[in-house]
């Protein structure tokens, strides 16, 4: 089972993904995974690749294309990396990028956490594997 976090942060659904130690979705899958009906649900995912010297991400919309990073997805980086309890100085270093959002990873942003079974993780997976197929 995939466990992911979902925050909201000025009406925006941003979920989070460990992307560290997995296999990560392709596009399709990212798609699947935000869509309302079919998948999870959310505007946008990111998936945390970094480590707790130097923390990174991927964006992505709801049509799993890459996106440029944006301020929201700074703030809920930090909290992401609050709540799970990796590096108490992420939101110093986040600062040291140019981004302000100390005080915003300290703020209550509404979130939960979210289980992904397997099953779905799979079927997802699959729709990846189809497209590259269908590319060759």
């Amino acid at each position: 089972m995939k466990i992911a976090r979902h925050y909201i942060i000025d009406g925006v659904e941003i979920m989070v993904l460990d992307g560290r130690d997995d296999f990560m979705l392709g596009s399709r899958g990212m798609a699947l995974l935000a869509h309302r009906k079919l998948g999870v649900g959310a505007d946008r995912i990111l998936v945390f690749t970094g480590t707790e010297e130097q923390p990174s991400f991927i964006a992505y919309d709801t049509d799993g294309c890459f996106s440029e990073a944006r301020r929201s997805d700074y703030v809920v980086l930090a909290c992401y990396l609050r709540d799970c309890g990796i590096s108490p100085n992420v939101a110093e270093m986040l600062r040291n990028l140019g981004m302000d959002v100390l005080a915003a990873a300290r703020a209550e942003i509404e979130s939960l956490e979210i289980h992904i079974t397997e099953y779905f993780w799979n079927k997802a997976l699959e729709q990846d594997a189809r497209m590259e197929t269908a590319a060759c």
